[in-house]
């Protein structure tokens, strides 16, 4: 049984070492090297021997196969934050949004004169209507139809000017016609300054407050407007750099309705008539 006993121990011993087992072909080898002693001396008594000196360290055998990989760890902490990206591109307009309801109506406008040239008897003029008669220019202070201006006491025709002049005697001056191209301003505040693009307007005042009328230096030669006071403040003209003359001193107009003429004779010179007090 010997023989065969060294067979199996040889082969396990083998086996061990191709697993990479050292330690195991160590205690395989112990073990059938004690079998096979065992074997070999069955029924003889004998005395064990000492133990022999300790051999040398063998050669480092081949390296084993890797182990498995071991359970994933625990997250880290979160790191901080980044800055900020760049902004994006801007998207595309969206649709219009419904239609608002309709705003309330805004104020009037200040009222205009209409020019209507020479008085016709069978023409029906309305409020604000500017016509010459005679000599005299008169204004509609409501509609009015077969009526001669200045033919009644309570008339719905005011003279604006009287006698409409050709020329002021003693200074060369002529006083152009009010023809139908002529334009007016319209003013709405409680001051207003000519400038040298009123020469040859009707300039409109209007307002419920005093209102102060001013005539500068280095207007054009021979300036000439027209004004009338179309609301409840009284209009008064004064010259700034300028000097303004009026018959008996006079410098305000005589109320709503009331008109005025102002007319340069001389350099920074000017003549004021009219419905004045």
């Amino acid at each position: 049984m010997t023989p065969e006993l060294l067979r199996v121990a040889a082969k396990e011993i083998g086996n061990a070492i191709k697993e990479g087992a050292r330690e195991a072909a160590d205690e395989i080898a112990k073990q059938k090297l004690g079998e096979v002693l065992a074997d070999s001396f069955k029924g003889v008594s004998a005395l064990v021997g000492p133990q022999g000196e300790k051999g040398d360290k063998g050669d480092k055998g081949d390296p084993g196969t890797n182990g498995l990989n071991g359970k994933d760890g625990r997250n880290g902490l979160q790191g901080p934050r980044g800055a900020n990206g760049l902004n994006g591109l801007d998207g595309v307009m969206g649709p219009s949004g419904p239609k608002g309801d309709k705003g309330d109506p805004g104020e009037a406008g200040p009222v205009s004169l209409h020019w209507e040239g020479d008085w016709k008897l069978g023409k029906t003029y309305t409020e604000n209507s500017v016509i010459r008669y005679g000599d005299a220019l008169w204004i509609a202070l409501d509609t009015v139809q077969g009526e001669r201006p200045g033919s009644k006491a309570k008339s719905a025709w005011q003279q604006m000017i009287a006698p409409i002049p050709r020329r002021m005697a003693g200074y060369g001056v002529v006083q152009p016609q009010v023809t139908p191209a002529v334009s007016v301003n319209p003013q709405t505040g409680t001051s207003y300054t000519l400038t040298s693009d009123d020469n040859g307007r009707i300039v409109t005042l209007n307002n419920g407050s005093a209102i102060t009328l001013t005539v500068p230096a280095n207007l054009p030669a021979a300036f000439n407007c027209f004004i009338a006071q179309l609301g409840a403040g009284q209009v008064t003209i004064i010259g700034s750099g300028a000097t303004v003359n009026s018959r008996g001193s006079l410098t305000h107009l005589n109320g709503q309705y009331a008109i005025g003429s102002i007319v340069g004779y001389a350099n920074n010179a000017f003549i004021l008539g009219g419905d004045l007090v």
